[in-house]
């Protein structure tokens, strides 16, 4: 097993940073809600990614570590003001990059934790979800397919999330509506999918 990729920087000043710092907040704020204890892993100040690191190999974390009753989860946030129209398909979708997507399997599988995607959708005011493991099956593009930035991207059919609650924007604080309260992250019963009920 080697390295992935290389330990990066992060710049917590710029507006890019500032409006996923929104995001994240709001993700974090749901899953406190939803009585799951967090640790914002964005917040840890070294300047750096957090990582899971050993002498042959290092993986960056997702955003938000989620603990209850003996389960641990990851969590990586992408916040997008819409979800855009991937021209090849003419579905719309959301996506991350390839060393994102690569590293998280790896920490999901020296952690045995389940890594979930949540978009905060600005313009719907919607925050979506699902597993690594549910998104494999309907990406749209593998690696090499989709590039942005110079970066290479996987995107995911929009559908193939989950809706986990409608959020509004106000005031740059997370309002959340439609009794936030009632989710639940359904574990280690079922499928492991956070439903509204």
């Amino acid at each position: 097993m080697g390295k992935s990729g290389l330990k990066r920087s992060i710049d917590k000043t710029s507006p890019e940073w500032l409006y996923g710092e929104w995001g994240r907040n709001v993700a974090a704020e749901v899953l406190r809600r939803s009585t799951w204890m967090t640790i914002d892993l964005d917040k840890i100040e070294t300047g750096m990614a957090p990582v899971l690191e050993a002498e042959h190999a290092f993986y960056t974390l997702p955003d938000i570590a989620a603990s209850k009753h003996g389960h641990l989860r990851f969590v990586e946030v992408k916040t997008k003001e819409k979800s855009p129209r991937f021209n090849n398909w003419g579905r719309k979708v959301h996506g991350i990059p390839v060393r994102q997507w690569n590293n998280y399997w790896a920490v999901a599988k020296e952690t045995g934790a389940e890594v979930w995607i949540f978009v905060v959708e600005e313009e719907r005011a919607l925050l979506l979800g699902e597993t690594l493991t549910r998104l494999a099956e309907p990406m749209l593009c593998r690696p090499g397919d989709g590039l942005m930035d110079g970066e290479e991207y996987i995107y995911f059919d929009r559908r193939a999330f989950s809706v986990l609650c409608e959020i509004n924007r106000s005031n740059e604080l997370p309002i959340l509506t439609n009794t936030i309260a009632d989710i639940r992250w359904k574990l280690p019963f079922g499928s492991g999918r956070m439903v509204a009920y």
